[in-house]
């Protein structure tokens, strides 16, 4: 049994809702999570993933669901929560990878940290991000050959994936990749996060979120789990590392 744990973009509105309603492992576990950022943040996020009008849909509001402060934090919740529910059930993983961001979850389920812990260097994380220059993202179909020489300025490939790349960098230089791409008929869209990630861009924050790493206790992990880092199951020696 694998757990696969995504990264930031697939974020909606009411997403988990029906388990939210239906099935107490998992509602418990949003709650401490949502009650638990509340009074870190004073930030209810409770009202705009699980809004009293259940049929808000995904495409309302979606600007504020698709910030870097909002939309990592309630996939971490949504992520640890399904994981609690499916444990409940002695379904338990005996490997887990996580997508980029996904990778909170799985050292929180693995023992790293708690999901306290792991809220609280959400919250560091997504309020130091949000202190960078307005960013994008996009997908595009182009091979990555093809694509590196029309990177320039801010531009950078921040993922490489089989059959697709994703560009991050600022926002003007983001547009005018668009607009090429698009001249050139090429598949391309933007990816819904509202800050860059996985840029060299984001190194100036790094010395930052080092120094609120160091202010938790980082265990050994008690499942396995893949790192993104170097492909590889995440050792204790790693994962216990704040540099790593």
């Amino acid at each position: 049994v694998v757990f696969m744990f995504p990264g930031q973009g697939g974020q909606y509105i009411n997403m988990g809702r029906t388990l939210y309603e239906r099935e107490a492992p998992f509602r418990q576990a949003m709650d401490l999570c949502l009650d638990y950022y509340f009074q870190l943040t004073s930030v209810d996020l409770s009202a705009l993933i699980y809004p009293l009008d259940s049929s808000v849909t995904a495409t309302q509001d979606r600007t504020a669901i698709n910030d870097t402060g909002v939309s990592q934090p309630l996939l971490f919740m949504l992520e640890y929560a399904l994981s609690r529910l499916l444990m409940s059930r002695a379904i338990v993983p005996t490997l887990m990878i996580g997508y980029s961001f996904g990778e909170y979850a799985a050292a929180c389920i693995a023992g790293v940290f708690s999901y306290r812990e792991a809220l609280d260097l959400i919250a560091v994380r997504a309020r130091l991000m949000q202190k960078m220059p307005a960013g994008g993202m996009i997908s595009t179909s182009l091979p990555l050959e093809q694509l590196t020489p029309l990177l320039s300025g801010s531009l950078a490939i921040a993922i490489d994936n089989p059959g697709t790349c994703v560009v991050g960098g600022l926002e003007a230089d983001i547009a005018a990749l668009t607009q090429t791409l698009q001249s050139k008929r090429c598949f391309c869209f933007p990816v819904d996060i509202s800050h860059i990630a996985h840029s060299p861009l984001l190194q100036q924050i790094v010395p930052e979120f080092i120094a609120a790493l160091r202010q938790v206790d980082l265990q050994p992990p008690q499942l396995p789990y893949v790192s993104n880092v170097t492909g590889q199951v995440v050792t204790a020696a790693q994962a216990t590392d704040v540099d790593f």
